[in-house]
């Protein structure tokens, strides 16, 4: 009798969706406190966090975003809302400054997002698709980047969280409803704009019959807050505070774009059938599409029209920029993940249904591991700070041979010029940048053999070279 009771509690707390977050939040907590050394993705999370880094040192005006690669500029630059670098500030203010808190603050706002994705597909679907589609967007590319120090699936999370509020309100009314709709629906898009593609089901649902006129006419007129504050910082302020420095760009274009995503094909599909739910979950994406169009389940056929018209056109502006990075596939994986749940909710036999869901998470898991831990040869890069620091003064400007990866820089903890080494052997450039205020060249090993000039050497070990810029060549 105990063996039974204990069995139909284990299968009653394995069926719950909230053990599957909370288990899942645990894995991912492996090396949540390294700092952002890993091979991918580097760059974006040191720019993110050089952004948090400056609002607690220079100036935490959150309107005016600044970097570290600007030269002799002030590094003030348009990228998105810098809600999440200010999350982070806010965390450097109360706890002092540490590199991973981003990563933390990424896993908790994505695990709220995963949870409104269960709430809504449960009740505008079925739980059981519901519970199938979570741990497969679990297991997806969200795996690794839901605890990056990245804003992407922070600010799908909380376009994911404002969906529930706004299909709440148009299912049950109330005010609180509609504002925090409002809320959450801002600060995603403004966190990243392609966000936004996850509020298209609300067209399908504000064109239904099943709600009351007056609650589809408060949605879309509230509506109107998160599109203009979204349309003024991204058309407007990030152009005003950009000046000659830009490490964020928007795109193409559309037509341009078309162009650079046909031009590599494979390239371009690779993001869907691989990076975003990988073979089998990308298999069971299409089982899903073939048994809504044969079962003509229109409402959700609706969705996927709606939802993959509006993606299809954040890829044409991303263009090259798409093709490259996969995760740019992030705000589509929820949508796959909703297909993938449905295709499996139909599997006739329970025991086969959960075979294949085993299988996508294994295959998601297995191949995103690898994200979580950082190689040998990557540490080295934490004593730069204080070999610089040895040398250089706080205020003076150096160079460094990182290229466009702004990591060199932030773990320099110096402004400057971030430049590749090609450029730097070029005739005049180095005098060109001393005569702009740099003092100091910092040339890493690892990135490039050591730089063959007549430059008078400060310091050298096995990892860099420091070269002194001050007096003339």
């Amino acid at each position: 009798v105990n063996n039974f009771f204990l069995m139909e509690k284990l299968e009653k707390l394995l069926g719950d969706i909230r053990f599957w977050i909370v288990l899942f939040f645990l894995i991912r907590l492996i090396g949540i406190t390294n700092p952002p050394l890993e091979v991918a993705h580097n760059w974006r999370q040191t720019a993110v966090n050089t952004v948090a880094r400056n609002f607690h040192e220079i100036d935490n005006n959150i309107f005016y975003p600044r970097f570290d690669t600007a030269g002799n500029s002030s590094g003030i630059s348009g990228t998105e809302f810098p809600l999440f670098n200010y999350l982070i500030y806010l965390s450097n203010l109360i706890f002092g400054y540490s590199h991973w808190y981003g990563r933390l603050i990424n896993l908790i706002v994505s695990s709220f997002g995963i949870w409104a994705f269960y709430q809504v597909v449960k009740d505008h679907f079925s739980e059981k698709t519901a519970f199938y589609g979570t741990i497969v967007l679990l297991s997806s590319l969200w795996f690794a980047f839901s605890r990056k120090i990245m804003p992407d699936t922070f600010s799908i999370s909380l376009c994911l969280i404002s969906l529930a509020f706004a299909l709440r309100f148009l299912k049950n009314g109330g005010f609180m409803q509609l504002l925090l709709y409002c809320l959450f629906a801002s600060l995603g898009i403004l966190s990243k704009i392609p966000a936004i593609v996850v509020l298209t089901p609300l067209a399908f649902s504000i064109l239904s019959e099943h709600y009351p006129l007056q609650r589809k006419f408060w949605l879309i007129s509230i509506s109107i807050i998160p599109l203009a504050f979204s349309a003024w910082w991204y058309f407007y302020w990030f152009d005003h505070i950009t000046d000659d420095f830009v490490l964020y760009r928007m795109g193409p274009g559309i037509q341009k774009g078309f162009f650079q995503l046909i031009a590599t094909p494979n390239l371009t599909l690779n993001n869907f059938y691989f990076d975003a739910l990988k073979f089998s979950g990308f298999a069971l994406t299409l089982f899903g599409v073939y048994k809504i169009i044969k079962r003509k389940d229109i409402k959700l056929l609706a969705v996927v029209v709606l939802y993959s018209f509006a993606f299809l056109v954040f890829m044409l502006q991303a263009g090259y920029g798409f093709r490259i990075h996969e995760y740019y596939t992030l705000p589509y994986v929820p949508l796959m993940a909703l297909i993938a749940g449905y295709g499996l909710s139909l599997v006739r036999k329970p025991f086969w249904g959960y075979l294949l869901l085993t299988i996508i998470v294994f295959e998601g898991i297995l191949n995103q591991q690898h994200d979580f831990f950082i190689k040998d040869n990557n540490w080295y890069k934490l004593g730069l700070e204080s070999l610089v620091s040895e040398v250089a003064e706080k205020d003076e400007l150096v160079i460094v041979n990182g290229g466009e990866n702004p990591q060199m820089m932030y773990f320099a903890h110096r402004r400057g010029w971030s430049i590749d080494a090609e450029t730097l052997s070029k005739k005049g450039e180095i005098q060109t940048l001393r005569y702009e205020g740099a003092s100091y060249l910092i040339w890493d090993k690892h990135l490039s053999s050591q730089f063959h000039t007549q430059l008078p050497v400060l310091f050298e070990n096995e990892d860099f070279v420091f070269y002194d810029l001050r007096k003339e060549m």
